[in-house]
């Protein structure tokens, strides 16, 4: 469907307009077409798989609809999946979908760059507490576990320093590119500082603080599980992967 619309104005830049309106009006009848199968009855989130209201997933693949400022995608979708993704939320961000526990930080970052600025600071926040609240010897990898130790899937594959850790740049890449756009992304963007701690009044989304910038660190962590928030201080010695 992001495609159909961006072929769209690819025809337009060649000067093409019988084709302009044939993508145009096909990504559009395509997305109506997948509202009506994706949206949940209770119209809080979209389903993984259409037949199935227990599944879900990270819409990942809407962010070149902000990146591009196609405007397929209408604002109340992205509205809906920002109210969504904190009621699933998990020690170490939010799974990929509804079939593992386990997520990939590159498509967090790219479903944050489509989320409100709360939304957005819960998945940021929730990496950087990955990062620095779990150890390894290897490097910065892609898919890690949300619950329990936060590591590699169990019998599932390791990937490390794999070329699409690009992706946790989609925030950045919005700032050049998605700002004011027709998608609703918001002036200024995100907060610049996003990583910092929340207040305790936003206590559903996990916050980071720390007393230095030197190692070893005292952090403060506010970290939703379920359904409650407990608190927590921790004292990391290691270093932050690089």
């Amino acid at each position: 469907i992001v495609g159909l619309k961006a072929m769209s104005l690819i025809s337009e830049a060649v000067g093409d307009a019988s084709a302009v309106a044939n993508y145009s009006a096909t990504a559009s009848a395509y997305y109506t077409r997948w509202e009506q199968f994706a949206i949940d009855p209770s119209g809080t989130h979209t389903m993984l798989a259409y037949q199935s209201r227990a599944s879900f997933g990270l819409l990942y693949n809407t962010y070149p609809d902000k990146l591009l400022n196609l405007g397929i995608i209408p604002q109340s979708l992205y509205d809906m999946q920002s109210e969504w993704y904190p009621t699933i939320s998990q020690i170490f961000g939010v799974q990929l979908d509804s079939r593992h526990t386990y997520t990939k930080s590159d498509w967090e970052m790219w479903t944050a760059a489509t989320c409100s600025p709360e939304t957005r600071r819960l998945f940021v926040n929730s990496l950087a507490y990955w990062l620095n609240n779990t150890s390894t010897g290897l490097p910065f990898g892609d898919l890690f576990d949300t619950v329990g130790t936060g590591g590699y899937p169990v019998g599932g594959p390791t990937f490390i320093a794999r070329p699409v850790v690009g992706g946790h740049y989609s925030l950045l890449a919005l700032l050049k590119t998605g700002q004011n756009s027709q998608t609703g992304t918001m002036p200024g963007g995100f907060p610049q500082n996003s990583t910092q701690a929340l207040s305790e009044s936003q206590a559903g989304y996990l916050s980071i603080s720390a007393s230095s910038a030197s190692l070893p660190m005292t952090r403060t962590a506010t970290v939703p599980v379920a359904s409650h928030t407990y608190y927590s201080n921790y004292t990391s010695s290691h270093a932050w992967r690089r």
